[in-house]
């Protein structure tokens, strides 16, 4: 095929593809590898290199797919699951193919056109359900979406407005009427019509650039002013914008009541998710690995377990670490920095999706999601597919200054020089996270300066609250159940708390202290021991170290105390309680006291 065969094809593809994206995902899975095979069917390998290793953005999202498939190597779950993982992060692969697809302004002019007509579509039909009553698409009249949720369509919609205002300043035709036309009814819809509260978040977050872009900071004081009036204009005369505020202030309260609704959820999530970030906090526990990590958190808590907490950047650090939020984070920097050199109206276009992209991921997963994954890849090859411009641009990009800035690119040394930096760091990331940081998930309290350990109880309970919570204590043996056993015995040893009631769903540290005896032993051959990852160590002199950590207290919780044989004779007794945030403690008011007796006396 001709040049001219392969340029028609490129752009059917992208028109296509545009239009599939807020449409049908299925088409979108379809187009995508297409395109691909295009590219590859089309030649011109060298050049096509060439692009790729001098653009600024290609090298972050290849690093940072880079990361998630290597974090298949540690990962706790099946290569299988792990794989469908990485897979819903192809998108990031997306970004170079959509690079190279968008390298001319008729190409860009049409992927843009695309885009808008695919949400002129949307905002139709989303009309038409309104009018007529009809429940077609994914909504009804209620709440008007239709190819996608009401969060996706709430996002693509704010992107259309804003992209239809930005034409309106920068391309002043007899078509200004048609987008003035668009905009109110988009912000309409929004605002009056559907449900979306990240839709909200975003539309005003786009204003306030909007503002910027045209006024600088007196436009950001400007804007702050207009957002504020705008938002208290909305809950004051639209329902759906008023409910869902409201649901916010409901959800709080029901947050601080343990109850499990939309927002204690979310709430818990993210709570939760920030936990299993300690827990590896460099290099992630693997590929596909949140799941299964969560579960293993939630699951003795007895609450809502998920895939998904909400947040991109804590979905990507449980997977990948703190490397990999930080090459989100970096690839995110890469566009906002070189959307300053793109042509008018494309640059200002650029800052705002890159503003939607990290404030929406403070609250959903948008790279995760496929339409809103696939979106961002398009719109990045769209707007910074005319990087570099000319072949002089290429040459030099090493050391081109923009503005007092330098632009970075990387030549094949380069990249791999990089690559064997970061082979000798990553085994030493993972020493450091498999040895050092195990305990980063408890809390650890310096005691007070009196060192005599059997003073610590007097110096808990004299900082405990003087609420009474019950403690019902089991020991399971070979022989039944009793608190006196033989040694050498098999025995289980659990107790379950009652939790006071101003502290259910309150977050707590299980902490569990133990004192044993040998038989006719004095009160000053105590010794005493702490339980820590289910085993017990002699209590450290300067640190008191809890055990468990609850986000959210329930009702009541059973405590694991002891499972095993009991070697040596004598008398222990167990303190067991929680630690609230306010470093306030709990504990048992009877003690479970057991004896251990040797065996054939």
């Amino acid at each position: 095929m001709t040049t001219t065969t392969f340029d028609t094809f490129r752009k059917i593809l992208i028109v296509l593809i545009g239009l599939s994206i807020p449409t049908s995902t299925v088409l979108t899975n379809i187009l995508c590898p297409l395109a691909l095979l295009l590219l590859l069917a089309e030649g011109r390998y060298q050049q096509k290199w060439h692009l790729l290793r001098t653009h600024p953005i290609t090298l972050p999202a290849l690093l940072l797919f880079g990361v998630m498939l290597l974090g298949m190597i540690q990962t706790p779950v099946s290569l299988a699951e792990a794989g469908r993982m990485l897979d819903k992060y192809r998108e990031l692969l997306y970004i170079p193919l959509f690079i190279l697809l968008f390298q001319d302004a008729s190409t860009r002019r049409l992927g843009r056109l695309a885009f808008l007509t695919a949400m002129g579509v949307t905002l139709l039909l989303s009309y038409l359900i309104v009018w007529t009553g009809w429940t077609f698409g994914k909504g009804g009249p209620e709440n008007p979406v239709v190819f996608k949720n009401y969060i996706t369509q709430g996002l693509f919609l704010s992107l259309a407005a804003y992209f239809l205002a930005v034409q309106w300043v920068h391309q002043p035709t007899r078509w200004r009427w048609l987008y003035s036309v668009g905009i109110l009814l988009i912000l309409y819809n929004i605002v009056y019509l559907t449900q979306g509260r990240t839709g909200y978040l975003i539309l005003a977050s786009l204003i306030l650039l909007l503002m910027y872009q045209l006024y600088h900071t007196r436009g950001l004081w400007l804007g702050v002013l207009l957002v504020t009036f705008l938002s208290f204009f909305a809950y004051q005369t639209s329902d759906k914008v008023y409910e869902r505020i409201e649901k916010v202030s409901t959800g709080l309260q029901d947050y601080e009541k343990g109850e499990e609704t939309s927002v204690p959820m979310r709430i818990s999530f993210i709570k939760n998710s920030v936990i299993l970030v300690t827990q590896h906090p460099l290099l992630g526990a693997g590929t596909g690995s949140f799941s299964h990590q969560y579960e293993q958190l939630a699951r003795p808590q007895g609450i809502k377990t998920t895939a998904n907490p909400h947040n991109e950047y804590l979905m990507i650090a449980v997977q990948w670490g703190l490397l990999g939020t930080g090459l989100f984070v970096y690839l995110l920097y890469q566009l906002m920095r070189t959307s300053v050199r793109l042509t008018s109206p494309y640059d200002w276009m650029a800052q705002g999706l890159v503003i939607t992209m990290t404030i929406g991921c403070l609250f959903n997963s948008f790279l995760l999601d496929s339409t809103e994954g696939h979106l961002f890849a398009y719109l990045v090859g769209l707007f910074w597919g005319e990087l570099p411009l000319k072949e002089e641009v290429q040459r030099v990009q090493d050391t081109l200054r923009f503005k007092g800035t330098w632009q970075w690119s990387i030549s094949p040394d380069r990249l791999g020089q990089l690559l064997t930096l970061i082979a000798a760091i990553v085994p030493v990331l993972w020493v450091y996270q498999t040895v050092i940081t195990p305990t980063l998930s408890h809390k650890s309290l310096l005691l007070p300066n009196n060192q005599v350990i059997p003073s610590l109880l007097t110096t808990i309970q004299q900082r405990a609250s003087p609420i009474l919570v019950p403690f019902e204590t089991t020991l399971q043996t070979s022989k039944g159940l009793h608190l006196s056993v033989f040694t050498g015995e098999e025995i289980t040893l659990t107790t379950r708390i009652q939790v006071a009631s101003p502290h259910i769903g309150k977050t707590a540290y299980i902490v569990i202290l133990a004192a044993y005896q040998p038989p006719h032993a004095s009160a000053t051959e105590t010794i005493w021991l702490q339980r820590r990852h289910s085993e017990w160590v002699p209590l450290d002199r300067e640190l008191l170290r809890t055990e468990q950590y609850y986000s959210q207290l329930p009702e009541s919780l059973e405590v694991s105390i002891y499972q095993g044989k009991l070697l040596l004779a004598g008398t222990v007794t167990v303190y067991v309680g929680y630690l609230l945030e306010d470093n306030s403690f709990i504990f048992n008011d009877n003690r479970i006291q057991l004896e251990i007796i040797k065996e054939g006396k």
